[in-house]
Formats: C-alpha cells, structure tokens, sequence
C-alpha cells in the first residue's frame, strides 16, 4: 500500500492496512513499514542462501537464525517481533529450518562465535 507523508508523520497513531480489517490486526504505519523492510530483508537473504547453496545441499543444510548485539539493544517486544517475522519467512523457505534454530543470542555466545571465526579465517583451524 502506498503510504502518504502525512501518514507517517504521526506513527503512534493507527491506520487500518485494508477496509476488512479487524481492530485486532490494525498496525501503525511504524509497525507496518518495520514488518516490510524486515520482509524484504529476508527475501534477500534467502535468495542468497539459495544461491549459494547447492540445490541438493538445501535440505540438508540447517539455517540457524542467530541475532546478535543490535537485536539486544532494542526493546526486547520489537525485537521478539522481528524475530518473529525473520522466524516466519524461514519456514516457508523451503529451506532446513525450525523456529528452535531461531534465537537472540547473548553477547557471550557472540564472543565465543567471533572467536571462532577470527581463528579460523586466521589459519589456526
């Protein structure tokens, strides 16, 4: 839907994203441009991983969802609803994929991870 520059100039107030709408599905003009940018978001990494892995690797290679600090920094309901969103688009992939390979990890996994990855790009592993 096209969104009007007055629309977005209030995001707290709500819009009705189709005239059939439920109260209950109605989203502000916030909630539903964070729900788009996030959808496109994940169209294009899946395109990639699609890409990149081999046709007959895809149901064999399990996709891990793991967010790191940023996630952590935003309101822990925005970033569960992200996670949401991320979580939903991955499991119509048609890729190896379960919603428990989906999580905010905490900054120690991080370190541990980027650690990992360091040594290995460096030649130790």
């Amino acid at each position: 839907h096209e969104l009007h520059e007055h629309e977005l100039q209030n995001e707290h107030e709500h819009h009705s994203l189709g005239p059939n709408e439920p109260e209950a599905e109605q989203q502000t003009v916030s909630e539903h441009m964070e729900e788009v940018t996030v959808s496109e978001h994940m169209e294009e990494l899946i395109t990639f991983i699609q890409q990149t892995i081999p046709d007959h690797h895809q149901k064999k290679s399990p996709v891990m969802l793991w967010a790191t600090a940023g996630m952590r920094l935003i309101e822990h309901q925005k970033a569960l609803k992200i996670l949401e969103i991320a979580t939903k688009h991955l499991q119509t992939s048609g890729l190896l994929f379960r919603s428990d390979l989906a999580k905010i990890i905490t900054g120690q996994e991080e370190a541990i991870l980027t650690w990992i990855a360091t040594t290995h790009l460096l030649g130790y592993w």
